[in-house]
């Protein structure tokens, strides 16, 4: 029954609630979008690799060593630390005209790929994140390597920074939809909540809330928990004496009423 009640008194109701957040959380997340400064990464990918003075070593064990070193991963490391400096980001924010603070330059091997660099630049403009991470490479590349390894290896570009850019973040038209429906389930949940809640409440006998029980109390045994009405306790006045009630009284006319308590 409380369900039925539930269905035909509050389901519109509850129904409202969850299509009023969702569409108040939907304009809050516009106008948090709508005034979001658009960002945008380009992305460009560089290998650490023995110099070509080690590659054409007549002695193959001077090569051989030289791989081993890159593999451990340590050069990679290194050099990604010389990229990411933000001397190399200032100097290429001044170069485009951009403030410093608008690139945010991020460099480091992939996982499980020792001997490549993945170097990232997050800008206001593709244009501007392409440049900026080009401008980088080429500023860096002389100190990378030699902090690399110096003359044992070279820095190559796989992947240039150019055409690579792409916007950050989720798409604005997925973060409505999925702010939305998070809106909708939300209010719906609460005023069902509250729903049911009031149900219960309004089901709840009238005794219960004036603190008055109907139920017979007792001691256990079919027992009443006090005494009689209009039997004094433990031999007050009007009790023959003994018991906790006294012993029952018997009419004047009855023989053993004069006879004396055993």
């Amino acid at each position: 029954m409380n369900e039925e009640r539930l269905s035909r008194r509050s389901i519109i109701a509850i129904m409202a609630a969850g299509l009023i957040v969702g569409v108040v959380a939907l304009l809050a997340t516009m106008f948090v979008v709508g005034n979001a400064k658009p960002t945008y990464t380009a992305s460009a990918l560089l290998s650490v690799t023995p110099s070509p003075a080690v590659q054409s070593s007549p002695q193959a064990g001077d090569q051989l060593s030289v791989w081993e070193a890159l593999n451990g991963g340590q050069a990679g490391k290194i050099a990604s630390e010389v990229y990411s400096q933000p001397r190399f980001s200032d100097a290429a924010a001044q170069a485009l005209g951009v403030a410093g603070g608008d690139l945010k330059v991020t460099a480091g091997p992939p996982p499980e790929a020792t001997t490549l660099i993945k170097l990232s630049v997050e800008a206001p403009a593709p244009q501007v994140a392409e440049q900026a991470a080009a401008q980088i490479i080429k500023d860096g590349q002389k100190e990378a390597t030699q902090a690399a390894g110096g003359t044992l290896v070279a820095i190559n570009v796989i992947q240039a920074p150019e055409g690579t850019a792409v916007s950050s973040g989720v798409p604005a038209s997925q973060l409505l939809i999925v702010v939305f429906i998070g809106g909708l389930l939300v209010g719906s949940g609460a005023a069902l909540i509250i729903a049911r809640a009031r149900s219960r409440s309004d089901d709840e006998p009238e005794y219960l809330d004036s603190g008055e029980f109907r139920a017979v109390q007792s001691s256990g045994y079919g027992r009443p928990v006090g005494p009689p009405q209009g039997r004094p306790l433990n031999g007050g006045p009007g009790s023959n004496g003994g018991g906790q009630y006294g012993p029952p009284r018997r009419p004047a006319g009855d023989p053993r009423a004069q006879q004396p308590p055993r």
